[in-house]
């Protein structure tokens, strides 16, 4: 097999894979090299490999000669690259090809900066993602100077190390992130080739399991170090998903002898100690080991939360406690109750404080009242929570806007917050509802936002799934330093719904005792608020399945002859139920029609779905890249929901068509999103994860049966999402094995005892 190497142009794909970069070129070639190439019976040279090329511009081919029974002599490519690139352009000339990209905003960056700056202006911009240089400028906004970074990165030349790292399946996009992280193709390619595990976890889309499979494939040994530690910070991630900090080191053996052939755990622990990358210490008898960027997020979380509990505030008395707490009873008509009125007067008295409570046990309208203290003695206060959903819940019943969290901050594109250390939030009461929600990393940013003399209230439903990731909920309880009151005495309105009792008998594992599960319709409750389907055990799951499926969508068309679309939620377990649901409430909500324009998204080969306006939508990735109507910058979050305004969808030449969403989220405004369109879906049916946090008149509870997600706090959680009506689909089979099982884990995080640590002046990195 010999090689050969020749200059040409793009004439067309032959082939494209819908799902790697693999393609079949036809090439046409320079006179020059001609004579040394055979050619296609069109008159072109046929190469296959993974490329992404430019049409009207020269590249350099090398490739190995194959000879194909039916098409006759191709050409694999072994690499490819610009022949004229951008990096090798001297300062005039990169301008004038600036110009023929974008000459608006490339004349207004030579007025100020001049040439001879311009090329690194924008290359510090695109391997950063830094733009401010840029935004200085007047007439760049951010939306602007994105365009024009997307632009620059799409003329430089990464050929070489797609040729590198595409055999491995990584996609040309991630090796350009790859390309950019390291500041030069030249390095990230050495990089690559001395250790291709050094990008797990650095560079986002490229994970452990990404590399590990090709590394295999590519010779690497299974014991080898790179594949070893990588292991192991692969497993300190798994670990953090799940919601814990630490191992211990014997278990920590245990697991890496029985994953990795002949591990030499004595290198193991040398790298443990001397890398920096961890901590060692002893804890309760037991040597345990933590990822030390965790481990100093927990001690700076400890220190920040003393830090607000602690501080030496002056005592003022409040004002006109009492009347106010009266006139707030007088207007909702009825009395708090004992242990409300102490829970009250303690989040008064105390600068940092938890509230705990299941639903029913009045948390936010004992919230009310410290408000309403508050604000009557001059204080200023904000609300928030992780969702848009659960920040509104909370403003309706005490009259403050609620924020998400990121909102508060002033997230920006970046990932920046514009309220932190330095620059502290305007606000003498901060209240944070479903804390249970939140991640140990967002609320440390919250704390440090917050000023010394700031009073910090938590709210929580400890009987909820658990956050996604590293909380900090249990951590605070188990500190026993933090002041926190549990609200148990169910209110007598409350006693009226069935949506609470039997929400409550359900987080206790108890099937409620008046509940029929034979097969058919019920509705229970003094106000009729929580309804049942059973369905009939089928012996094949996939039936019962289809079952459940179907009644969800009856349901939800009755619904809509009650509530509007965004009243309605239809709450499951997993995503594949979601897409299923989701396709036929879209059918029923939102038919096709002339007059709403749509777009297909495909999601994999076999897996698509249409956006149409007018659709209820969620996004399910953080993207900080979007922006309001007036281009303000305006972050959506994993969980966000929203009504979809506008679709709009701009065809173009041999390339995917320019699509932008105008999206209303709930708790936000509106976004326009005009990239990662695959991270909005559907939003008519969502798992009970995504749903943490909200509060809808109506929502639909299907329930097929799923041994590894159903719990007893799930289908709380889910049931407790309702606000006026609930409606429950199941089997009794389902039902009772899911009461059965509870995913409420003792995490093993350090947050509990790095408070305890801190408060007590201690040393809290005893390390061995």
């Amino acid at each position: 097999m010999s090689s050969v190497v020749f200059t040409g142009k793009l004439a067309r794909y032959v082939f494209k894979s819908n799902d790697t970069d693999f393609k079949i070129a036809a090439i046409v070639p320079r006179e020059e090299d001609k004579d040394d190439l055979s050619f296609n019976q069109w008159g072109n040279v046929t190469v296959k490999g993974n490329m992404d090329l430019m049409k009207d511009t020269d590249y350099v081919f090398t490739c190995y000669e194959q000879e194909d029974k039916q098409w006759g002599m191709q050409y694999d490519l072994v690499l490819y690259k610009r022949k004229n690139t951008i990096e090798d352009m001297n300062p005039v000339d990169f301008e004038n090809f600036m110009m023929t990209l974008n000459p608006t905003m490339t004349a207004l960056l030579v007025k100020n900066y001049g040439s001879d700056k311009l090329r690194d202006i924008l290359k510090h911009a695109s391997d950063t993602e830094d733009y401010d240089q840029l935004t200085e400028v007047n007439g760049i906004g951010f939306n602007k100077a994105q365009k024009l970074i997307q632009q620059y990165r799409s003329q430089q030349d990464y050929s070489a190390a797609v040729a590198k790292m595409s055999p491995w399946g990584f996609s040309t996009n991630l090796i350009m992130k790859i390309v950019r992280s390291c500041g030069s193709q030249d390095i990230a390619i050495k990089k690559f080739s001395e250790n291709p595990y050094v990008f797990c976890g650095a560079v986002k889309g490229v994970g452990f399991k990404t590399i590990d499979n090709k590394a295999l494939e590519h010779g690497i040994a299974d014991n080898d170090p790179r594949r070893v530690q990588a292991f192991v910070r692969y497993l300190f991630d798994e670990l953090a998903e799940s919601g814990d900090t630490r191992i211990t080191l014997d278990n920590l053996k245990t697991t890496l002898v029985k994953e990795i052939y002949k591990c030499d755990l004595h290198a193991v622990i040398d790298h443990l100690k001397n890398s920096g990358l961890y901590k060692v210490y002893k804890f309760q008898g037991d040597t345990w080991v933590s990822l030390k960027e965790y481990f100093d997020l927990e001690t700076d979380t400890a220190r920040e939360l003393l830090r607000l509990y602690e501080a030496d505030v002056e005592d003022k008395k409040l004002e006109n406690v009492d009347k106010i707490i009266a006139d707030i009873e007088k207007e909702q008509g009825w009395q708090y109750a004992d242990e409300q009125r102490q829970a009250i007067q303690s989040m008064l008295d105390n600068q940092v404080f938890l509230l705990q409570g299941l639903g029913g046990t009045g948390k936010s309208t004992t919230i009310k009242a410290v408000v309403e203290v508050a604000k009557a003695n001059g204080w200023t206060v904000a609300q928030c929570a992780l969702s848009g959903k659960a920040a509104d819940n909370l403003s309706q019943v005490t009259g403050v806007g609620g924020r998400t969290i990121h909102r508060l901050l002033g997230a920006d594109q970046g990932g920046k917050f514009k309220f932190r250390k330095g620059f502290e939030l305007p606000y003498n009461l901060i209240i944070v509802d479903e804390i249970s929600m939140v991640n140990l990393e967002l609320f440390n940013h919250l704390l440090q936002a917050m000023y010394t003399g700031a009073k910090l209230i938590m709210v929580g439903d400890a009987g909820q799934l658990d956050s996604i990731g590293v909380g900090v909920m249990r951590g605070i309880l188990d500190s026993e330093l933090i002041p926190t009151q549990t609200l148990t005495q169910i209110h007598r309105q409350a006693i009226e719904s069935a949506i609470i009792t039997h929400s409550i008998a359900m987080r206790k594992g108890l099937q409620p005792k008046e509940l029929d599960t034979s097969v058919g319709r019920k509705l229970y409750g003094k106000k009729k608020d929580l309804g049942y389907y059973f369905v009939e055990e089928e012996k094949s799951p996939d039936k019962k399945h289809n079952f459940i499926v179907m009644e969800a969508i009856k349901v939800f068309g009755a619904a809509l002859k009650k509530y509007d679309v965004d009243d309605i939620q239809v709450i499951t377990s997993t995503v594949k139920n979601s897409d299923d649901i989701n396709r036929y409430c879209q059918q029923l909500a939102n038919p096709a029609s002339g007059r709403k324009n749509e777009y297909k998204v495909q999601l994999t080969k076999d897996s698509s779905y249409v956006l149409r306006e007018g659709d209820k939508v969620i996004n399910v990735v953080n993207n900080r890249d979007t922006c309001d109507e007036k281009g303000n910058s305006c972050p959506i979050y994993n969980g966000n929901t929203g009504i979809l305004k506008s679709v709009q969808v701009i065809e173009r030449d041999g390339k995917k068509p320019q699509v932008t969403l105008v999206i209303d989220f709930q708790g936000i405004g509106t976004v326009v999103v005009e990239d990662k369109i695959k991270n909005i879906r559907l939003g008519y049916c969502i798992t009970v994860h995504k749903s943490q946090g909200s509060t809808i008149p109506c929502v639909i509870v299907a329930l097929p049966f799923n041994f590894k997600l159903n719990s007893r706090e799930l289908i709380y959680t889910a049931i407790t999402r309702a606000k006026s009506l609930a409606y429950v689909i199941t089997s009794k089979r389902t039902l009772q094995s899911t009461l059965k099982k509870s995913t409420n884990k003792i995490h093993a995080t350090n947050l509990a005892r790095l408070i305890q640590l801190n408060r007590k002046d201690e040393d809290s990195e005893k390390v061995l």
